[in-house]
């Protein structure tokens, strides 16, 4: 794991916390909820990464 990291702190909606909790159970079971977030957050930016490379930016 990366040491050189920071500490963020953010408030979610119920329904989001629901979501996470079925990815937990589902997908993330053996490891930490804080590593599985940065998962999320990465698989995000990269897709968002990706939609700007195909010029596919809608704000949505």
């Amino acid at each position: 794991m990366p040491t050189n990291m920071r500490r963020m702190t953010i408030i979610i909606p119920d329904e989001v916390e629901e979501q996470l909790d079925i990815l937990k159970k589902e997908f993330y079971y053996a490891v930490s909820r804080s590593e599985m977030v940065r998962d999320l957050i990465g698989i995000g930016i990269q897709e968002k990464l990706c939609e700007l490379d195909t010029g596919q930016n809608d704000q949505t």
